[in-house]
């Protein structure tokens, strides 16, 4: 929000005078007391795509979408990512197949977002405040919800689900929550769990086997890679372990 300013009184005496805080238009008591705070946000609205189909490629292709995040559109077949919180980044290849199976995705750019470890745990909190699925009874998950870092999208936060998505620069619970309420579990498919957590080695990284559509966001992707872990060559991922051949 930017800063308000009051403007169109001239510096007369007796307009100082006449002036008085309780005749001031509430509006812009409101608007200088945001700007004090500086903490108001309010994300924009969530956005509904054309539906792109859900056609299954080989694990680790390379994708491209024709907006990112991607709300539907190939994804890999057989593996999808399970519900939790993953501290490094998902290929979308995995997570766009869970939004297949009605979960809702909330990304993380840790690239543009400083205070990105915090954020993790507030949604967290915006998930473990979601009733629990009763799809996902018989496993160890609560609901179908994925939380990731991904450095391919343009603003500090996404939300997905499939055909919908929401972004923003700043962290409105409310619109994220929201989102959550409106979307969850309104795909193709009803799948909680049965998918994989990344344990063990041989998972793609996420901005390394993705072609995404602005090259600028993936030379990005890539340079973040090589500042965060010098030397460390693309074929192994955030996480130290090896990626497929």
């Amino acid at each position: 929000m930017g800063r308000a300013r009051v403007v169109g009184f001239p510096p007369r005496k007796k307009h100082l005078k006449q002036m008085t805080p309780t005749r001031l238009p509430f509006a812009l008591i409101l608007a200088f007391a945001g700007a004090a705070a500086g903490q108001t946000c309010h994300a924009p609205e969530s956005r509904q795509f054309a539906d792109q189909g859900g056609q299954h490629v080989a694990e680790c292709t390379e994708l491209s979408y024709p907006q990112y995040p991607p709300t539907s559109g190939r994804h890999f077949d057989g593996i999808w990512a399970n519900p939790g919180t993953y501290h490094f980044v998902v290929n979308t290849g995995y997570w766009l197949h869970s939004a297949e199976h009605g979960s809702v995705i909330f990304l993380i750019n840790c690239r543009l977002d400083p205070d990105c470890w915090t954020d993790f745990g507030r949604f967290q909190a915006i998930a473990d405040a979601f009733p629990n699925d009763t799809v996902c009874a018989g496993t160890k998950y609560k609901h179908r919800i994925v939380i990731s870092d991904d450095t391919l999208i343009t603003t500090r936060y996404a939300a997905v689900a499939w055909d919908w998505s929401l972004e923003s620069d700043c962290f409105d619970s409310t619109a994220f929550a929201g989102f959550l309420k409106a979307h969850y579990a309104q795909a193709p498919e009803d799948i909680c769990g049965f998918g994989t957590d990344f344990t063990g080695t041989g998972w793609c990284n996420g901005p390394l086997a993705l072609k995404a559509p602005r090259t600028p966001a993936r030379k990005a992707a890539r340079a973040w890679h090589a500042a965060l872990w010098p030397g460390l060559p693309e074929n192994i991922r955030p996480d130290g372990k090896n990626l497929k051949p």
